[in-house]
């Protein structure tokens, strides 16, 4: 399946895998061109000179490769795609619950040996309040939509 980009009009063949380490594998061994993975998977690879970053797809760049431009630098203007992770528990948990699990989320996340890790990795840690998760889950909701309407993509 080829897809037009909804921000660009570059053209790629979407190859799925079962995950990024096969998929790594597999760009390293010259089976495909070029993927979109996240730096964790990736890192190790770009640090033993097998793959070779082009740019990065969050805002603003990475702590962990700092003169790696993001996309939007390299001329695709407002380009944003990002990996994230939440802390979910399921619906009707009471509010004090989850302001309890937070602040244990909080504390372990600014402990400076969690921070050095996660930074080491390749991570970029950003903490935000449960509020601020929903938000960016009724954003991402909105913004994939358009993109797949836009596109056109459909479930094959």
């Amino acid at each position: 399946m080829t897809s037009g980009g909804a921000i660009s009009d570059v053209e790629m063949l979407n190859v799925p895998y079962k995950g990024a380490a096969p998929a790594v594998t597999d760009l390293i061994g010259g089976l495909v061109d070029v993927m979109f993975t996240n730096i964790p998977a990736s890192l190790g690879s770009i640090k033993a000179g097998q793959l070779r970053a082009i740019a990065i797809g969050s805002k603003t760049r990475s702590s962990a490769l700092p003169e790696l431009p993001t996309i939007a630098e390299s001329g695709v203007p407002n380009y944003e795609a990002v990996a994230w992770y939440g802390l979910e528990a399921p619906a009707g948990t009471p509010r004090e619950i989850i302001e309890k699990l937070q602040g244990v989320l909080v504390q372990t996340m600014k402990s400076p040996d969690t921070m050095q890790h996660l930074v080491q990795e390749g991570t970029e840690p950003v903490i935000s309040s449960p509020d601020a998760l929903a938000d960016r889950i009724r954003t991402d909701v909105i913004t994939y939509r358009n993109l797949i309407q836009t596109t056109g993509i459909h479930i094959e």
